[in-house]
């Protein structure tokens, strides 16, 4: 499943397309959206949004239709790398 991450990862970066699972997995879900959606509400639960921005910028490109092209300028950003 790990090459499949990559690969679906890859394809989105380069096409933005929002359907590649079912494109390239037969309809077979990737792991690493979901595990993005519990470690954002349980960072949010905790008041910890703002010290985790890798794992913010990914449910943001996941479930609020993020750009990928923007998680580098948003990580570099950070109060924590300036």
């Amino acid at each position: 499943m790990e090459d499949a991450n990559r690969r679906v990862a890859e394809a989105f970066a380069k096409t933005g397309k929002t359907r590649l699972e079912q494109e390239m997995l037969n309809g077979q879900k990737l792991q690493g959206p979901a595990t993005s959606a519990e470690v954002y509400h349980i960072l949010k639960q905790k008041g910890l949004v703002d010290k985790f921005p890798l794992f913010v910028a990914v449910y943001q490109i996941c479930f609020e239709g993020k750009p990928v092209q923007e998680m580098i300028s948003c990580l570099q950003r950070h109060p924590e790398h300036l």
